[in-house]
């Protein structure tokens, strides 16, 4: 989700790739890196990302998509910790969606991943495409990886609610983001499962500001 931003922020400025790493002092393939998330942005030193997303703004990226990267990030996080195949096992204290808030642009940007969904901010922005290099074609999941990450959100609505310290806000999140897959019609399938809550929209959460 950030490389596909990063590549986003690029073209608004607009700078190819090569222009880019110029600009901010590194080499091509750093930058292709990091779009094509070979190298992911969140694994960057904070001194060193914060110094970049500085110098990018200076050069007159998109504000709005730059001001979304913190969340990018944040989707990324949430995004890989759903689809871990641990998820059955590791501690429900480990997953974010336990003690993060989504927020509608967060929501908007994990949604872009599962689902091809373009988030609300995004929509009519004047990006300039400058494609050069190998570099994300889109922000979605894989087809299967979309499947996964629905079934493992049940899989932690359920932990959540039955275990020996039930986690309401994880269990409530995680029924919010499964109730938006519209293939399922936000249930599990299979005659063991239960379904989550209908109705559990969150609304004092996603309200926040994006």
């Amino acid at each position: 989700m950030t490389g596909y931003l990063l590549k986003l922020i690029r073209e608004s400025i607009p700078l190819t790739q090569e222009q880019l790493a110029a600009d901010l002092g590194v080499d091509r393939v750093t930058v292709q890196s990091w779009e094509s998330g070979r190298r992911p942005f969140t694994a960057v030193p904070l001194g060193q990302s914060i110094a970049v997303r500085r110098r990018i703004g200076r050069l007159g990226a998109n504000v709005t998509l730059l001001a979304a990267l913190d969340d990018a990030a944040e989707a990324d996080f949430i995004l890989a910790a759903v689809l871990d195949e641990q998820v059955d096992r590791c501690g429900i204290a480990e997953q974010p969606l336990g003690w993060c808030v989504l927020t509608h642009r967060l929501t908007d940007l994990i949604l872009w991943a599962v689902l091809g969904q373009t988030p609300t901010f995004a929509r009519g922005l004047p990006i300039a495409q400058t494609r050069r290099g190998p570099v994300a074609s889109g922000p979605a999941l894989p087809a299967d990886e979309q499947r996964t990450f629905f079934t493992r959100l049940h899989v932690l609505a359920e932990r959540a609610a039955t275990g020996r310290d039930p986690n309401v806000l994880l269990h409530r999140q995680a029924c919010f983001l499964a109730g938006m897959d519209h293939q399922n019609g936000g249930r599990m399938a299979g005659p063991d499962h239960h379904p989550c809550p209908q109705g559990d929209h969150l609304p004092h959460l996603v309200t926040a500001v994006a």
